[in-house]
């Protein structure tokens, strides 16, 4: 339902890099990367991957936001390897996850 049924299918190639990529050059789609049971605070590092790959995809227009849906580009790292959950997209795919999630930020 939802994204599937508008032709969306799942993408992973086991790269933050890559993918993200592939989502810029297509002109569409959404990487995730959500806290999990044993890494609640996602895995990805803020200095080094998600605040970089934030400010690429604001200046190509689209979101880049943590599972609280507030920008990645507000989060002020205390230590250089600090972690977020990330989820990066157009506005269109960020609206429809924060509608999904019920985030407000």
């Amino acid at each position: 339902d939802g994204l599937f049924a508008e032709g969306y299918r799942l993408r992973y190639s086991g790269g933050m890099v890559p993918d993200l990529h592939q989502i810029l050059l297509k002109g569409g789609g959404i990487f995730s990367y959500p806290g999990t049971s044993d890494k609640p605070d996602g895995k990805l590092r803020q200095l080094f991957e998600v605040i970089p790959f934030a400010f690429m995809y604001e200046q190509a227009g689209g979101q880049a936001v943590n599972a609280q849906g507030m920008r990645l580009m507000e989060l002020v790292p205390g230590h250089p390897h600090d972690t977020s959950p990330c989820f990066f997209g157009s506005n269109y795919e960020v609206g429809k996850l924060r509608d999904a999630y019920g985030l407000t930020a």
